[in-house]
Formats: C-alpha cells, structure tokens, sequence
C-alpha cells in the first residue's frame, strides 16, 4: 500500500501499488503535506500545513485498516514535517508558521510539549541512538551477581 496526500484537495489517497489504482480517498486537515505510517503499521499520520493566510494547525490519524480520520490533534500553526519514534509512541511534527516541534502523544491522542525550534522547520526525523562497543573482544550484559571484579569484567 502507498498513501499520497492531495494538498489541492485536503485529502490522502490510498494506492495499491500490485495494481496500481487508487483504492479511495479520505478527507483530512487543510493543505496535508507531509505524511509518515507508524511502525505498526496501523496508522497514517498526515501533518496538515495549510497555507501563511490560513494556516494548518492539526495531525490527522487515518486508521490503515478501515482508511478513516480517527483522530485530528492539534499541534501548531503550518503542521509540516512529521515522524515517529521507533517505539510507535510518540510523533514529532514541525510547525513552519509557529516555528517549534511539536511532540505528539499517540496513545493520549494529544500533543504533550512544545519545543521551540527557530525559523521555518521544515523536516524531520527520529534517530535513536543506541550504545555501541568497538574494540571490545567479550560483551556481557546483565547484573553483576557481587561486588567484586571478576562479577561484572
């Protein structure tokens, strides 16, 4: 499946790519510009922009299974960027005409902080950094069962 926002005519469509046609429409925010699907596959999250005269200030959330607006959160003005983080739990949407990110809820459904971010965000994306060990010849992890060197080296 592949998923297209139609900025002219505020809606998403959803193509199945085997046969090449569109499936259907689904009517979301003003001017939707940007779109991510979480890593579960079960949502598509649309970042609605708008435009400088009347801004976009929502996340729409299209149920993937049904194809149907579940929820539109409020982020900022000119909604525009937007990921999630490798957990599925939060999105992170950046608001050209507010100039902040947004980090987004998803299980509450609502937009938990704002963070201020400078002039016109535009894009987005998450990296989860994760510790790494070069150089080493042995790796264990776990608690050490004492205190002393031979426990935990």
């Amino acid at each position: 499946m592949a998923y297209v926002t139609l900025r002219d005519e505020n809606a998403v469509a959803r193509i199945d790519v085997a046969t090449r046609k569109v499936l259907g429409k689904v009517a979301v925010g003003p001017g939707p510009i940007q779109l991510t699907v979480t890593p579960d596959n079960r949502f598509v999250l649309v970042a609605n922009q708008g435009t400088p005269e009347r801004p976009g200030t929502t996340l729409s959330v299209i149920d993937a299974a049904k194809f149907r607006v579940v929820a539109n959160i409020t982020t900022g003005a000119g909604a525009h960027g937007v990921t999630v983080d490798p957990t599925g739990r939060f999105a992170y949407v950046t608001n050209t005409y507010a100039n902040t990110l947004s980090v987004v809820d998803l299980a509450a459904r609502r937009t938990v902080t704002q963070i201020p971010t400078g002039r016109g965000p535009n894009g987005v994306s998450f990296s989860a950094l994760r510790p790494t060990v070069t150089g080493a010849r042995n790796l264990a992890l776990g608690e050490p069962a004492g205190d002393d060197h031979d426990s935990h080296h």
